[in-house]
């Protein structure tokens, strides 16, 4: 296990097909059981996050086609929904869905059912460290953004802890995604990534709990969190193994897009 919790390779990528069909299933309704047992009702806590380093950034007045991956009941799309025409979701499962929005449920493989060049807009807020084959599912916005459109990607950069034993309110296989391999994976498909902001220095996690509304939807403090993100003084380790290690950026924000 020292090449994945190093970093150096994404651990999930060269599984088998059998094993990427378990971890299918295990992680298919794990987020929507994972809210069931929130004591309080569910609300969407990152709109501040995604304006900042993704909406306001995007120059087209409206987009005919968009496509949410793993966008559960497709709240994120609020800010923007104005200037979307078709949405469709690509969605695991069954448990967190909207009638607005047109659902497709995803292959095992990564492949996606769509033909090329059909989105104008590709949404990937926090789905890909639930999934197995990364680099399958990039090739894929790749494939179905058209060109000169656009993909607004974010995830966790850490190990996210030992994703080997159970981790109290994570789903059973999430782990981030290292970022010089996610970089490496992105620049692979021929995307371009415009922009790249580092996120969510652990100190999110302590004001979420102090405060009445989620950090994430207070925009002074997102653009304090990047800000803190950014100073070079920071450990950029995956795996953390002592508590100092912990002080470190643990998501990243990109906008790329397709060279037209």
């Amino acid at each position: 296990m020292t090449q994945y919790f190093s970093g150096e390779q994404l651990y999930g990528e060269d599984l088998t097909a059998a094993e990427r069909e378990q971890w299918y299933q295990d992680e298919r309704e794990g987020y929507a059981e994972l809210v069931q047992t929130y004591s309080h009702a569910y609300t969407y806590n990152y709109h501040a996050r995604n304006v900042e380093h993704g909406f306001r950034h995007l120059q087209q007045p409206a987009f005919a086609r968009v496509l949410g991956i793993g966008s559960a009941a497709g709240y994120e799309f609020e800010p923007i929904v104005e200037r979307c025409g078709e949405i469709t979701i690509l969605e695991p499962s069954e448990g967190l869905t909207n009638p607005r929005f047109e659902y497709v449920r995803p292959d095992i493989s990564g492949l996606m059912p769509f033909p090329d060049h059909r989105f104008d807009l590709v949404t990937c807020l926090s789905a890909l460290h639930h999934i197995p084959n990364v680099s399958t599912y990039l090739r894929e916005i790749a494939r179905v953004l058209v060109p000169g459109g656009v993909a607004l990607i974010s995830e966790p950069i850490t190990s996210m802890g030992d994703w080997r034993n159970p981790r109290p309110g994570l789903t059973q296989h999430e782990r981030g995604i290292p970022l010089p391999w996610f970089r490496a994976r992105i620049e692979e498909t021929g995307m371009a990534i415009d922009h790249e902001h580092l996120t969510d220095f652990p100190l999110m996690a302590r004001w979420h709990s102090m405060m009445a509304t989620a950090p994430h939807n207070i925009r002074w403090v997102v653009k304090l969190d990047c800000l803190i993100c950014r100073l070079p003084i920071w450990f950029r380790r995956y795996h953390a193994r002592r508590w100092w290690q912990k002080f470190r950026a643990t998501g990243v924000f990109f906008i790329v897009h397709k060279p037209g």
